[in-house]
């Protein structure tokens, strides 16, 4: 959301749009939850992965809230945009496809290598607090970890 170009002057907007959001999963994830004891190995296994990408989506956005000059942004905007877009197109071949075909996680995996390097050289320099991009590419790679087991 902070990537939109009216973010700064639209925060509350957005910010409404990510609270709905946050509330529909974890509706989503209550009805699991209380639908776990059905079949437990299955809705166990569910559950614990969705929580983990949960807690990990939440990690990876607080960047927001740790970031006080939003310009920083314009400088990895196609990087993130890239993870993005990866990760939206990864997620949408899990709920679609089951587990009909195997999931190619390696577009996924080099837009995070990128802008791993992208944080190294420009980021760490450029950024008033750089650990915040540090946080946030270790957060990826336990993203990726975690949607590839």
């Amino acid at each position: 959301m902070f990537l939109q170009q009216n973010y700064l002057s639209h925060t509350y907007l957005y910010e409404k749009r990510l609270h709905d959001a946050r509330k529909t999963c974890m509706h989503s994830l209550h009805a699991l939850y209380a639908n776990r004891h059905t079949t437990k190995t299955k809705y166990a296994e569910i559950f614990t992965k969705y929580e983990s990408l949960y807690a990990l989506f939440l990690n990876i956005a607080e960047v927001r809230d740790r970031i006080t000059d939003y310009t920083i942004f314009s400088l990895c905007e196609a990087e993130l945009a890239e993870i993005k877009r990866e990760i939206h197109h990864v997620l949408s071949v899990m709920i679609t496809h089951a587990s009909m075909q195997p999931i190619q996680y390696s577009a996924l995996a080099s837009s995070i290598e990128r802008f791993d390097e992208m944080n190294q050289n420009i980021l760490q320099v450029t950024a008033s607090d750089p650990n915040v991009f540090s946080i946030m590419v270790n957060s990826l790679y336990r993203l990726k970890d975690e949607l590839t087991c």
